[in-house]
């Protein structure tokens, strides 16, 4: 079927579109017994074994990481941000602090000596 689709110029999807997606998770018992042929003729989607499985590990390691966000708290973090700014934002760092130097000129470099950026052997700091 595979070779089929391909001389007749039908792409193996890789089921990371949407529609091809929805369309193939209509049929979860298909998706779990790695039947692309079925698939293909129920949806219309060609895609191969390898792809329903990397989709199968895809569902299952996102089922696990919302279960383990949602027993850590998350819902009650998302509650939080909603509701607040966060908790204590620090709100000192709006504006840059200001500087005591009020001389223009160029940044500093480590090349050179006698500034006091500078140790006296003209390594720097």
């Amino acid at each position: 079927m595979q070779a089929d689709a391909g001389g007749k110029g039908i792409s193996i999807s890789t089921l990371r579109s949407d529609a091809d997606f929805n369309a193939v998770m209509r049929f979860p018992e298909l998706v779990l017994r790695y039947d692309w042929p079925a698939l293909a003729r129920e949806t219309g989607v060609y895609t191969n074994e390898k792809h329903l499985r990397d989709l199968i590990k895809c569902c299952f390691e996102k089922s696990l990481t919302e279960a383990a966000l949602k027993e850590r708290g998350w819902q009650q973090l998302l509650a939080r941000l909603r509701a607040t700014d966060g908790g204590n934002a620090p709100r000192g760092l709006a504006t840059a602090p200001s500087s005591d130097l009020g001389v223009r000129g160029p940044l500093p470099t480590s090349k050179g000596g006698g500034s006091r950026w500078h140790k006296a052997s003209g390594d720097a700091l």
